[in-house]
């Protein structure tokens, strides 16, 4: 009997044995695809780090590896996976291939939150490449999902995004106010390598909205919450803008010391491009502090690096500190070359800036023309149901149908006539230079050819004048953007007043402006030039009187000579004007102009 009950005890151990291992072999199974996915996701979280700051190709090896899981993987995980992707593509040059990638992405993301991801990522790469209207369709949707989209992580990004392509199109107040969303969102998430991109953005859109201890402090805020999220090149570049913002107050001997740390910095990233850009800084200081050995050594190969790269803006500031160097040893040739050929880059930069902001104006206006198209729709939907209650009440409501289409009439004209006031207000900002008030480049080359040509019919003279502010960089960085401003729009009025109506005036270039002068001749236009040099008092400006000179070049119409070629004499003889000192007039030799020219 002991044996038997005994044998009987040890069965029962050995079904209860069972029964636990086999419980835990179905809970290994059921919890192993769950750990999986985590893992997953946190993998896929590190890779979106890396992709914005480390090395692309090493991000797209470890996708390679994920590339198994990621098939099994459930959608969400696939369309992150995919964005990841599409920035290495950019990155790797191949712009064209990232945009189709996020198209077809747009179409696989399954929730709200990730097409908004797609959108803004879609806008950030279209504007980076030249992409300006598909830059603005797609911020525009990603704006338009905002509503529907809770998560703040993909809220900061739409903002920042949105306050990144605002700064570029000089719309700084906008671009502030999107910056601030996106640093408040950034702040909701608790990620600090997201707050520390955004505040990055903010920095950038504040340099013409705020002062100086509120962008100091943002900059601040900057350091330190990169420096916590261990991201090194945004902090780099959060120092190198700190640097800068010592210059703009005057501090430069602190301002070189906080941008040789950025230099040292960069430098240890193995970032190139960052490293020709902190030296450029440093160098333009040098420049203006005496210290030209210094300055010449930074700039050792940066124009060439700069051309190679494409860096338009960059490339004319290296040109710039260049004429600038060879101006101080008197190497006047040298200069007026460099000043030429900075002044080729400045006219290729702004060309990309108006496509941008017809672009942007273009796309406003449809947006605006779409809103109301639609409130015409909601209203004609209203006449309809108006009109059919009429038809089944006519007796008791024939007077109210008939009051109804009246007001619904009204409107219809009110919108008509709005539409085609936004309509006016677009063209003239498109023809207008919104600081000054005088034309654009362009629009002033028209009426500058039109006038020449009605003066030809009528057998009367014309001059073309081109003038440009003298050093007025040295004038922006010493005093100040706003006071830039002040002096650019007293020079624009006081060539109104001492010109007239008559002549056809245009803001051609950043400090360049020029004159189109139907039925005059050179003795009327100089002794009309001497008389606004004289004129032209010093700018009032924050207690100061700050003094403003320009240089002039002058051509007067020679038979056959087109605007165009007018154009290329009188710049001729504005760098001859600076080159020998600024604050002068020269007169353009016609002999100079090659047969095909004109």
């Amino acid at each position: 009997m002991q044996a038997e009950s005994n044998a009987q005890g040890w069965r029962k151990i050995a079904v209860q044995s069972w029964q636990v291992m086999t419980l835990g072999l179905l809970l290994s199974v059921v919890s192993f695809p769950s750990l999986a996915a985590e893992s997953l996701e946190a993998e896929l979280t590190s890779l979106e780090a890396q992709s914005v700051t480390g090395d692309w190709q090493a991000t797209e090896e470890r996708l390679d590896a994920l590339a198994p899981q990621l098939a099994e993987a459930d959608p969400a995980l696939q369309v992150r996976a995919g964005l990841i992707r599409a920035r290495n593509a950019a990155i790797g040059g191949n712009e064209d291939r990232g945009l189709a990638m996020l198209e077809e992405l747009l179409e696989q993301a399954p929730t709200d939150a990730l097409r908004l991801d797609v959108h803004s990522l879609t806008a950030n790469l279209a504007m980076n490449i030249g992409r300006y209207a598909k830059a603005f369709e797609h911020l525009g949707h990603g704006l338009d999902l905002l509503d529907v989209v809770d998560d703040p992580a993909p809220r900061a990004r739409i903002y920042g995004h949105a306050a990144m392509i605002y700064t570029r199109m000089g719309e700084y107040e906008q671009a502030t106010r999107f910056g601030d969303q996106a640093v408040a969102m950034a702040r909701e998430t608790g990620n600090r390598r997201e707050l520390c991109v955004e505040l990055e953005r903010l920095s950038n859109a504040e340099t013409e909205t705020r002062g100086w201890i509120a962008r100091h402090a943002t900059i601040s805020d900057a350091e330190r919450t990169c420096e916590a999220a261990n991201d090194e090149l945004f902090g780099a570049a959060m120092i190198r803008k700190r640097g800068l913002l010592y210059r703009d107050r005057g501090e430069w001997a602190q301002a070189l010391v906080v941008l040789a740390q950025a230099r040292e910095a960069i430098g240890e990233l193995g970032f190139a491009r960052g490293m020709i850009v902190v030296d450029l800084d440093r160098a333009e200081m040098l420049i203006e502090m005496g210290e030209l050995e210094k300055a010449e050594g930074l700039l050792d190969g940066t124009i060439e690096t700069l051309e190679a790269r494409g860096d338009l803006m960059d490339l004319e500031r290296a040109l710039i500190a260049a004429a600038e160097l060879a101006e101080a040893r008197r190497d006047h040739e040298s200069a007026a070359q460099y000043y030429r050929r900075a002044r080729e880059i400045r006219i290729e930069w702004e060309e990309r800036e108006r496509d941008l902001r017809r672009t942007y104006l273009r796309t406003a206006f449809e947006t605006e023309i779409q809103r109301q198209e639609l409130e015409l729709l909601r209203e004609q939907a209203r006449v309809a149901d108006l009109e059919a209650t009429t038809q089944r009440q006519r007796r008791l409501f024939m007077g109210l149908g008939y009051a109804a289409t009246a007001v619904v009439s009204v409107m219809l004209f009110v919108l008509l006539m709005r539409s085609s006031r936004e309509r006016r207000h677009f063209r003239r900002l498109s023809e207008r230079d919104s600081l000054t008030g005088l034309l654009n480049h362009s629009h002033f080359f028209a009426c500058a050819q039109q006038a020449l040509d009605e003066a030809r019919a009528d057998e009367q003279g014309f001059v073309l004048v081109l003038a440009d502010i003298d050093h007025f960089k040295q004038f922006n960085d010493t005093h100040g953007h706003a006071a830039g401003d002040g002096a650019l729009r007293k020079v624009a009025a006081l060539f109104h007043r001492v010109f007239g109506e008559d002549a056809v005036i245009g803001r051609v270039g950043g400090e360049e402006f020029a004159l189109a002068l139907p039925a005059w001749n050179r003795e009327g236009t100089l002794a009309r030039i001497h008389r606004f040099r004289r004129k032209l008092e010093p700018l009032s400006y924050d207690g100061q009187r700050l003094q403003i000179t320009l240089s002039f070049g002058l051509v007067e119409a020679g038979e056959d000579l087109s605007v165009r070629a007018m154009h290329r004499l009188a710049d001729e003889a504005l760098y001859e004007a600076k080159g020998a000192g600024r604050d002068r007039v020269v007169e353009a030799d016609h002999e100079r102009l090659d047969p095909v020219d004109q």
